[in-house]
């Protein structure tokens, strides 16, 4: 059985984002046992003020997050999060990144890319302009 991974590398660019999102927020979950610990970009001080649309139990500069033993309400957030566009990061407990930074956009550039044909498979182009 394939693991969230390796579906995301299947992925067909007709694939909505929506599901895309959960697919995400699946594979966020696959990566850590509980307490989970997620953040996004969201610049919530003076002067924007912008106000996140998404629950947050913590902010640092520019960055708010949750942390959560409940996967269900984990996997909820970070679907909301994928699917409104947001970049999410797994932080440890000083809060600071660590891995890889996850997005639909990434997602969609990795599945296309390692969906190219290779080379010795049909489709494959070298690049080599016939003369």
């Amino acid at each position: 059985m394939k693991n969230a991974s390796q579906k995301l590398l299947e992925i067909a660019p007709s694939a909505p984002d929506r599901q895309v999102a959960m697919m995400l927020a699946d594979k966020c979950i696959e990566l850590t046992d509980a307490p989970f610990r997620f953040a996004i970009n969201h610049d919530i001080r003076p002067p924007k003020n912008l106000a996140c649309p998404l629950h947050f139990d913590w902010s640092r500069k520019d960055r708010v997050g949750i942390e959560t033993t409940v996967k269900a309400v984990m996997r909820a957030w970070l679907t909301k999060a994928f699917f409104r566009g947001y970049t999410v990061y797994q932080t440890n407990t000083a809060r600071g990144s660590i891995g890889f930074p996850h997005s639909v956009v990434i997602a969609r550039r990795r599945a296309a890319l390692h969906q190219m044909p290779k080379p010795g498979q049909p489709g494959y182009e070298d690049g080599d302009i016939p003369f």
